[in-house]
């Protein structure tokens, strides 16, 4: 049986969770501005060099594996409550999954060249 101490710790606990999700999805977003206006000015992927593709692709897949940690604890938020689960986990769940999608596919234009 949860006591209102209990409660207000999980809260606490998701609030800081919360945030730290939403640092490292703004750092991720600012890392993506940066690469995608590097990739514009390369002419997308067509003309990078070896060394730039390189580094890009470590980036893409180090954003995959923050964003599908973040995803993780997301979904175990998402599974610690009843049925009642704020709105803001489920924006944040489809939001996170967009991500990766999108950086899915970009790692699979790169490897794919």
């Amino acid at each position: 049986m949860l006591n209102n101490y209990n409660i207000e710790e999980k809260v606490n606990n998701f609030i800081k969770e919360n945030l730290e999700l939403r640092k490292q999805i703004d750092e991720i977003n600012k890392r993506e501005v940066t690469y995608i206006s590097v990739i514009k000015k390369e002419s997308l992927f067509d003309n990078l060099n070896q060394d730039s593709k390189s580094i890009i692709l470590a980036s893409l897949k180090r954003q995959h594996i923050i964003l599908s940690k973040n995803l993780a604890r997301l979904e175990e938020t998402r599974a610690n409550y009843d049925i009642n689960i704020p709105i803001d986990i489920h924006n944040a769940i489809d939001h996170t999954k967009q991500e990766i999608d999108g950086i899915s596919m970009r790692i699979k234009e790169l490897e794919g060249q």
